[in-house]
């Protein structure tokens, strides 16, 4: 693996990264403070910043660990001025569960690996009947007896894949 990018060490390039994200945090999170008295959004800032850390760092070094990690607080932030904007506070988790599935299947995309697929499909069905049960269209027994059949298939399927791979 090559430890330059265009002749400047990669280190070196993701530390002026994280003083320049760490400046544009402060100063959006500070304008939204002043001027428009949001006082709510600096953990969505500062997801979204060390979000684009992340991304950068999983281009530079190749790491799918980073790469969901970007993704999902890239998310997170874009899902916390969703709801805050929107005024729809009680969906919050829903759309937290969301960014899950994004960030999944964005890693899927990039990496390829299949496991982000079927844990993306899980949190989608997941989040499918938690949303029935808020609207109570299901009883909490058949929430529950869904989530432990998801639960047990996501295992069952994880074992098996790291059964083949040996």
């Amino acid at each position: 693996m090559n430890g330059r990018f265009l002749k400047i060490k990669k280190s070196l390039l993701l530390k002026i990264m994280m003083f320049f994200l760490f400046v544009c945090f402060v100063v959006i999170t500070t304008l939204e403070m002043v001027f428009w008295k949001l006082f709510d959004l600096w953990f969505f800032n500062f997801c979204f910043a060390v979000g684009i850390f992340q991304l950068i760092k999983s281009l530079f070094f190749k790491l799918d660990s980073a790469l969901y990690l970007g993704f999902l607080l890239i998310f997170v932030g874009i899902a916390g001025y969703v709801f805050i904007f929107t005024n729809i506070l009680p969906s919050a988790p829903f759309y937290l569960s969301f960014a899950f599935i994004l960030s999944s299947v964005f890693t899927f995309i990039g990496t390829g690996q299949k496991f982000h697929l079927v844990l993306a499909y899980s949190i989608s069905f997941v989040t499918i009947f938690a949303f029935l049960l808020q609207k109570k269209l299901i009883t909490l027994s058949i929430f529950i007896a869904i989530i432990v059949s998801f639960l047990v298939l996501l295992v069952v399927e994880t074992f098996f894949r790291i059964k083949r791979r040996r």
